[in-house]
């Protein structure tokens, strides 16, 4: 049974943006404690209903009609684009990942590229690639396994601090 605020799955046919997708079985201090949040065998449950609620294979997941290919076709997207990865880079897991684990240091252009990539697959592919990215995100995000350091939560606040001020100052001209 749901937990208050869980929404149930329905057979209907997958709509975009309609719809919850049951939350993984573990528990909460499950989760903490396992490698991963979402288990194999809950991502690929996950990865057959979208499958199985997907109209029409080659309009992927989402569909020409859907809010998600009328924001991401917009070249606007990639003005938030810096701002998204600066909050990222402030939690300081997510720096600690791409610090240990990323190319973002040695060629940031070519990370950036490859984040998109991946997202407008996922967003704009047909259901099989979308998938199939999915796929290949779950299986490179399930083994990064590595240590925070003082240094770099000491990094990620700092660069942090300078970038909220640094857009502050150009949004007051």
């Amino acid at each position: 049974m749901p937990e208050s605020g869980d929404a149930e799955m329905s057979d209907a046919p997958m709509q975009p943006n309609v719809g919850a997708i049951e939350r993984p079985s573990e528990s909460k201090q499950d989760m903490e404690t396992s490698r991963s949040p979402v288990s194999r065998e809950d991502i690929a449950r996950l990865w057959a209903t979208v499958a199985d609620r997907t109209s029409d294979s080659r309009s992927g997941i989402f569909g020409p009609s859907s809010i998600g290919w009328k924001v991401n076709r917009e070249s606007a997207l990639f003005l938030g684009a810096g701002r998204a990865a600066l909050l990222q880079l402030a939690h300081p897991w997510v720096a600690a990942a791409l610090d240990q684990h990323s190319n973002l240091r040695a060629d940031p252009l070519g990370r950036f590229h490859n984040t998109f990539r991946v997202v407008f697959t996922m967003i704009f592919g047909t259901l099989e690639q979308a998938l199939a990215t999915s796929r290949y995100l779950y299986q490179l995000h399930t083994r990064i396994q590595g240590q925070i350091t003082v240094w770099l939560l000491e990094e990620s606040a700092e660069t942090t601090t300078k970038s909220t001020a640094g857009a502050h100052q150009q949004s007051r001209g």
